[in-house]
């Protein structure tokens, strides 16, 4: 290389080092972008003071709106990035869904998220017997309950649901083996009845009342258009107005009713079918009832 070349490209060098040296020493006054403080930059294109480049500038978060400190302009806030919240709501591949119910379940059985829960579990009871024992708590109770109990009363008469509520008279819950299947009964006369009757339809036919609550029948023969209620003489007046609702559905719809109690209920069951010990005890239990409700009417 020539030396006037060289000469040439070391006062280039200079020239460029003093005016680095010059632009670093200039002086511009800014308001901080991120603080909103004055300050003296050395670059004209400076946007924050030395501390909010070193901390960071006030950012809102995008999901939950709370104000913080960002060094890098972080969209959300760290309680979000930590917690991944800002991701509720958005569509998910199905491999990441498999893997957050997998992290989900093995930190479910450890010994902390049993305490977490344990934890959890008791605030929130204290919560809500602190909210419904206010005015406002004790109207959510009665306007809950009031949809409840005509949910259920729809439930009940379309069939889908039955109350299981133990016989107020002998009770049992009443099992029959039948073909290698237990069924279970309300009380052992109903059982008895259907192991020497099992063409009868135990509890399917619902007839509603006016109080809008509904009657479920014992028993109902659809082909012969026979509905039979099991009940002993004690409970006819007791249970006067469902059994009215029952005739009533039997003359409106051409079916027969027969009412099965104390004097007559050995009519209706073969004796000679109940082969199995299991089934005997049964049997004995019904005979036992109707003896003894006999006795004291005697």
């Amino acid at each position: 290389m020539r030396e006037s070349t060289r000469k040439k490209l070391s006062d280039a060098a200079k020239h460029s080092y003093k005016k680095n040296i010059n632009f670093k020493n200039q002086q511009h006054s800014k308001i901080c972008d991120g603080c909103g403080i004055g300050f003296i930059g050395k670059v004209a294109n400076a946007k924050f003071c030395t501390k909010c480049r070193t901390t960071g500038k006030p950012c809102t978060c995008a999901f939950c709106g709370i104000l913080h400190m960002s060094k890098y302009a972080s969209k959300y806030c760290p309680t979000c990035m930590q917690t991944k919240t800002y991701l509720r709501g958005k569509p998910r591949s199905e491999d990441v869904k498999r893997k957050a119910r997998e992290g989900y379940d093995k930190w479910a059985h450890t010994e902390e998220a049993k305490q977490t829960f344990a934890k959890i579990g008791k605030q929130n009871s204290e919560k809500l017997k602190k909210w419904f024992s206010t005015p406002e708590g004790q109207t959510q109770i009665k306007s809950v309950a009031k949809k409840q109990s005509i949910l259920m009363k729809q439930k009940i008469l379309e069939g889908s649901f039955t109350p299981n509520v133990t016989n107020s008279f002998t009770h049992w819950t009443a099992e029959i083996e039948y073909e290698g299947i237990v069924k279970k009964f309300r009380s052992s006369w109903e059982a008895c009845v259907w192991l020497s009757n099992p063409e009868l339809e135990y509890e399917t036919l619902r007839i509603p009342l006016p109080n809008g609550s509904n009657v479920i029948t014992d028993f109902v023969d659809n082909q012969n258009r026979i509905i039979y209620e099991i009940k002993p003489k004690s409970f006819w007046r007791k249970q006067q107005h469902k059994i009215d609702a029952i005739i009533d559905y039997c003359f409106a719809n051409d079916y027969k009713f027969i009412w099965i109690n104390e004097e007559n209920i050995l009519d209706y069951v073969k004796q000679d079918l109940f082969t199995s010990e299991f089934n005997k005890k049964q049997l004995e239990v019904m005979l036992d009832g109707t003896k003894t409700i006999r006795n004291k009417i005697l």
